[in-house]
């Protein structure tokens, strides 16, 4: 066999197997833009994105579908056209056509036929892949501004919380405030209960003040006026105020106290 032979079968077989690697390939890569395409799908139709993310994620979308354009292009078989070679061309012919075809050396023609398809399918397959790329860096855009959008919604509920305590906190503040600057009425009343002439609690009236000393061990009964009994000499002693509106102030009034059993306790 000479040099042109083993050249031509060469020739032949390296261009046959660049059509094989390039369909492959850009069947692999056609697998990989339809899950791109159905994970877009999913999230843009179960969570709620910000118009930035939307903008990005569309234009992501719009490029993955460019790029399988390309790449379904690249694998549709291509005849030949006008001037078809190989299997293409014996389809029109008949056999005894086909054994005089059969009887000259058209590899070159073959050659250069299957050159020009495959130089095609590797420029399609390129420009699919610079898509694709493109298409992943809308989509990384889009996730990055969801992530921050997601960032700025956690802010704006705590922030909504804190707002809310604070209302909270101001409008108990305010009946506070309210309740402590409301009018002291007329007929107001109070009861200082003294322990051994030092003041010890303050109560809203006598019965108060007795149960409470009857609980630190005072008799429940036995209050009597303590007349001119020193106040330090008296364990327990009631000293009643009431609200003198002229004056806006309280003053004390005479009031009971329980006597010392045998002197001050």
């Amino acid at each position: 066999m000479s040099y042109q032979e083993t050249a031509l079968s060469a020739a032949h077989a390296e261009v046959k197997a660049e059509l094989a690697r390039t369909d492959t390939k850009a069947s692999l890569l056609l697998a990989f833009t339809g899950a791109m395409l159905a994970g877009a799908w999913t999230v843009a139709s179960s969570v709620h994105l910000p118009p930035a993310a939307v903008a990005f994620g569309a234009a992501g979308v719009a490029v993955l579908l460019a790029a399988a354009t390309y790449l379904l292009w690249t694998v549709r078989p291509n005849l030949g056209g006008t001037r078809p070679q190989g299997f293409p061309k014996w389809a029109t012919l008949t056999p005894d056509e086909i054994r005089d075809a059969l009887s000259e050396d058209d590899r070159p023609a073959h050659i250069a036929a299957l050159s020009r398809i495959a130089v095609a399918k590797f420029a399609r397959l390129q420009r699919a892949i610079d898509l694709t790329a493109d298409a992943e860096a809308a989509e990384r855009a889009a996730e990055a501004d969801r992530a921050d959008a997601e960032i700025v919604r956690e802010i704006l509920e705590c922030t909504e919380a804190q707002l809310a305590n604070a209302r909270a906190t101001v409008t108990e503040q305010a009946a506070r405030i309210e309740e402590l600057t409301a009018p002291t009425p007329a007929d107001a009343s109070m009861v200082l209960l003294l322990h051994y002439g030092r003041p010890h609690s303050i109560h809203p009236d006598k019965a108060a003040a007795y149960a409470y000393a009857a609980t630190l061990g005072a008799p429940s009964s036995g209050w009597v006026p303590v007349g001119e009994c020193p106040a330090a000499d008296l364990r327990w002693m009631c000293t009643p105020f009431i609200y003198d509106a002229g004056h806006d102030h309280f003053r004390s009034v005479t009031a009971p106290a329980v006597e010392p059993l045998g002197g001050a306790l």
